[in-house]
């Protein structure tokens, strides 16, 4: 059995298999290509608004973004006008009874319990309250818009961010709230920017270092640029996600 092992395939025993210098020099040749390409898609960014990217320029075509949020908003409205709507009908109850009372003691008359203009104060009561509601849930949706809209966006420009995608500007529109927070992200996005295209140019000075250092101060300058290209190239996003635009 020990012969037919030896005359067979050799046995995967765990060693990794080092690369070659001429090996390790090409791919450094094609970590610091890369970097070089980023360097400069970097340096194409503008830092500023996009000429399209005016206030009118992005309109969403949905007003249910964020529904759990937006539906919070509806409910709190919904809730507060339905506080005043009891309130409302229970004063017109009183006035209500109050006006019974005063006719029957106007007209020595038994009275009866609903009398025409009482069934119309009714139903004009029902319909204020419903027409309240309904514009109470329309204006709590819209309002609720220029919030969800703008936390939309910019958790898009944060996950671009997070990949290191800084060619985008979150840009909302007139009547957006978060505008603040939207500058912020915008200051946020220009200074890593920044930040990659100093480390970029580290890199490509490191590697003309290394092309001109004897061969061990060669191998520990490539190293770090290795270093420093980790925190520079792109990150992948994951699937789903959409651009803040």
């Amino acid at each position: 059995m020990a012969e037919e092992q030896q005359a067979g395939a050799p046995a995967d025993d765990g060693v990794v298999e080092e690369l070659s210098p001429a090996e390790v020099a090409t791919s450094f040749q094609e970590v610091v290509a890369e970097v070089k390409a980023r360097r400069d898609h970097l340096d194409a960014i503008p830092d500023g608004p996009r000429p399209s990217a005016g206030p009118r320029a992005y309109k969403r075509r949905r007003y249910m973004i964020d529904l759990p949020l937006q539906l919070s908003y509806v409910g709190v409205y919904l809730s507060t006008l339905v506080l005043l709507g009891v309130g409302f009908l229970a004063l017109n109850y009183v006035f209500a009874q109050v006006y019974q009372r005063a006719l029957k003691i106007q007209t020595y008359g038994l009275g009866v319990d609903a009398s025409p203009e009482m069934l119309l104060l009714g139903l004009v009561n029902f319909v204020f309250i419903m027409l309240l509601l309904i514009g109470a849930a329309v204006y709590a949706i819209i309002h609720s818009h220029r919030v969800a809209g703008p936390a939309y966006r910019l958790r898009n420009a944060l996950r671009q961010v997070q990949a290191r995608d800084y060619d985008h500007y979150v840009q909302l529109r007139t009547k957006d709230f978060l505008k603040e927070l939207a500058e912020q992200v915008n200051l946020l996005n220009q200074a890593l920017k920044a930040k990659d295209l100093v480390v970029s140019e580290a890199v490509l000075r490191l590697d003309e270092a290394a092309r001109e250092a004897p061969p061990a101060l060669a191998e520990r300058l490539q190293e770090v640029a290795a270093d420093l290209s980790d925190v520079v190239l792109p990150l992948e996003q994951a699937d789903g996600e959409k651009p803040a635009g």
